[in-house]
C-alpha cells in the first residue's frame, strides 16, 4: 500500500483525474471498454508483454488519488504513469481481496464474489445499454408525472428549483460536452461554445452542474468508495478546476439521475411516498409492454385479495402460464462494490424472497383454473443483478421449506425480450422456457442464463425500451 500511495503522490490530482477521464471517454467512443496496450520496457518479463487498461480499476485510482494527493504536488500524469498506477493498484487490490475473502463463510463465497464483481464491473462492460435504460426510466418518470404529479413536481422544485424537463435538458447538455472534454471549469465558455448549436438554459445548467459537483472534502469523507462518483461525477479540485471523473458516470447519471433526485428527496423526508408510487409506475410500465406485444386475452393483471399477497400478472400461451411478480427493491449503495457488506447483501436477498412467497401463494390460489398448462413463476427485478442464476440460490435461503422454489429470476430488459418473443414466435418461446426450466432443474453450470439462451435461439436483443421507446433519440434531436 505504501508503494501505491508514494506513486500516486508523484502526480498532481487534477492531472490524474483528467487523464483517466480522457482515457475512459476514448474507450467509450471507440467501443473498446478494455484497452490492450504493449507494456512499457520496465514491465518486460511478464507473461505476454501486454497490459489491459480496465475502466473500473482506473476509477479506483481516481478515487484513491483524491485521498492521497492534491493539485499542488508532483507532475502531470503521462500514459506510462497511468499504466504504472493501475498495475500497482492491482497488487494492492489483490492483497485486499485476500483479506476480504478470508472472512467470508464458504457457502457465501460464490454469491459474494459474483455479486460484488458484477455490481462493480458489468454495468461498465455493458455501458451502451444506457440508451435502453434512459428510455425506460424516462418513460417511468413520465408515468409518474401523469399519475403522481404533485409528488414529482415537489421533488424537482425543492431539490433543484427546476422542472423535470429542465433537468433532463440540462443533463443532456453536460453529457454532450462530456463527449468532447472532461474539463467543466469554465462554464460560461461552454455555454458560449455550445449555444451556437444548442438551445441552452445557462441558469439551469449551472444548477445541475453545481448539484452534481463535489468538493474534495466530500469525496474524502464519503463511505461509498468510488461509487460516490455515481452521486457526484464532477470533482472540484483544490485549484478550483471542475473535472468530470468519467463519461461512464455521466451516462449512468443520464439514465438514473432523475429517479434519484425524487427518491432522495423523499428519503430525506423519511417518506415512502415515492417508493410506493414507483411500484405503481413500474406496474403501469409493464402494462404498456404487455399491451404493445400481446393480445389482451393472453395476459391479465391479478388483483390482490384481502389478506393474501398475490403477484402482479399472468401471461398465457398454448402450453404455459407465466406468473409474474415485479420487484422495485434496490440494494444499498454500500453493497454495490467489489467487496459488498455481507449483511446488507443478505438483507437485500431476504427482501427479494418475499416475491418467491407471493408466486407460491398465487400458484396455490389459482391452481385449479390452469388445468394441464405448465405454470412458470417469474420474479422480475427493476434493478439489474447480472448474475441471476447465482443470486436466486441465495434468495432461496430465506424462503421457508414448505414454499416451492422453482422460480426464475429475470431482469426487466430480458423480460421485455421474452414477451416480444412470445408475441412473434410462440413455439420458440415455449422451447426456450422449457430448456431454461430443464437447465435450472439440473443446475447446469454453463449456458443456463436467459442471455445465453437468447444467443442460442438467435433471439435479437430488442425489447420495448430498446426498440419502441424513443426518448433518447428525442433528446438527441433536440440538442443536435
Amino acid at each position: 500500500m505504501n508503494e501505491y500511495v508514494k506513486l500516486i503522490r508523484k502526480y498532481r490530482l487534477d492531472s490524474i483525474i483528467l487523464s483517466i477521464s480522457n482515457l475512459t471517454r476514448k474507450q467509450i467512443l471507440e467501443n473498446k471498454i478494455i484497452t490492450k496496450v504493449e507494456l512499457p520496457t520496465r514491465f518486460q518479463g511478464t507473461e505476454d508483454n501486454q497490459f489491459w487498461i480496465i475502466p473500473w480499476d482506473m476509477m479506483s485510482v481516481s478515487f484513491d488519488s483524491i485521498q492521497y494527493t492534491n493539485d499542488f504536488r508532483g507532475k502531470d500524469l503521462d500514459y506510462d504513469g497511468m499504466i504504472d498506477l493501475q498495475n500497482t493498484f492491482r497488487s494492492v487490490d489483490d492483497e485486499i481481496a485476500g483479506e476480504k475473502l478470508a472472512n467470508i463463510d464458504g457457502k457465501d463465497l460464490l454469491p459474494y464474489i459474483a455479486y460484488g464483481h458484477s455490481q462493480e464491473e458489468f454495468w461498465m462492460q455493458s455501458i451502451h445499454n444506457e440508451t435502453m435504460n434512459f428510455n425506460r426510466n424516462r418513460e417511468l418518470l413520465l408515468i409518474g408525472q401523469d399519475k403522481f404529479t404533485e409528488i414529482m413536481e415537489i421533488a424537482f422544485k425543492t431539490e433543484l428549483g427546476l422542472s423535470m424537463e429542465e433537468y433532463y435538458s440540462s443533463v443532456w447538455i453536460l453529457y454532450i460536452w462530456g463527449l468532447h472534454s472532461s474539463d467543466y471549469s469554465d462554464l460560461d465558455n461552454i455555454v458560449k461554445l455550445l449555444s451556437q448549436k444548442y438551445e441552452i438554459d445557462s441558469k439551469a445548467l449551472k444548477v445541475i452542474l453545481d448539484y452534481y459537483t463535489g468538493e474534495i472534502s466530500f469525496f474524502k469523507s464519503h463511505r461509498f468508495g468510488k461509487n460516490v462518483f455515481l452521486i457526484k461525477p464532477f470533482v472540484k479540485t483544490n485549484s478550483n478546476k471542475t473535472i468530470l471523473s468519467s463519461v461512464y458516470y455521466l451516462l449512468r447519471l443520464l439514465s438514473f439521475g432523475a429517479y434519484w433526485v425524487v427518491r432522495n428527496h423523499y428519503y430525506k423526508q423519511d417518506s415512502q411516498a415515492f417508493t410506493n408510487a414507483f411500484g405503481v409506475m413500474y406496474e403501469e410500465y409493464f402494462d404498456q409492454v404487455l399491451n404493445h406485444f400481446l393480445e389482451n386475452k393472453k395476459f391479465n393483471r391479478i388483483e390482490e385479495e384481502y389478506g393474501v399477497k398475490l403477484v402482479d400478472w399472468e401471461i398465457e400461451t398454448s402450453n404455459f402460464v407465466l406468473l409474474v411478480e415485479q420487484k422495485t427493491s434496490l440494494a444499498r449503495m454500500t453493497s454495490k462494490t467489489m467487496y459488498p457488506r455481507i449483511k446488507e447483501m443478505k438483507s437485500y436477498f431476504e427482501k427479494l424472497s418475499e416475491g418467491v412467497i407471493q408466486l407460491h401463494s398465487t400458484r396455490k390460489r389459482f391452481e385449479s383454473k390452469y388445468g394441464d398448462k405448465h405454470v412458470v413463476k417469474l420474479l422480475v427485478l427493476f434493478e439489474e443483478l447480472y448474475v441471476n442464476d447465482i443470486i436466486i440460490e441465495s434468495i432461496m435461503e430465506f424462503v421457508p421449506e414448505n414454499i416451492d422454489k422453482d422460480v426464475l429470476l429475470i431482469g426487466t430488459n430480458e423480460f421485455e425480450i421474452l414477451v416480444e418473443l412470445a408475441s412473434t414466435d410462440e413455439e420458440k418461446f415455449e422451447d426456450l422456457i422449457s430448456e431454461k426450466l430443464k437447465l435450472d432443474r439440473e443446475k447446469a453450470a454453463d449456458n443456463r442464463t436467459f442471455s445465453k439462451l437468447f444467443e442460442k435461439y438467435e433471439i435479437p436483443k430488442t425489447g420495448y425500451a430498446r426498440n419502441v421507446l424513443s426518448h433518447y433519440n428525442h433528446y438527441s434531436r433536440k440538442v443536435t
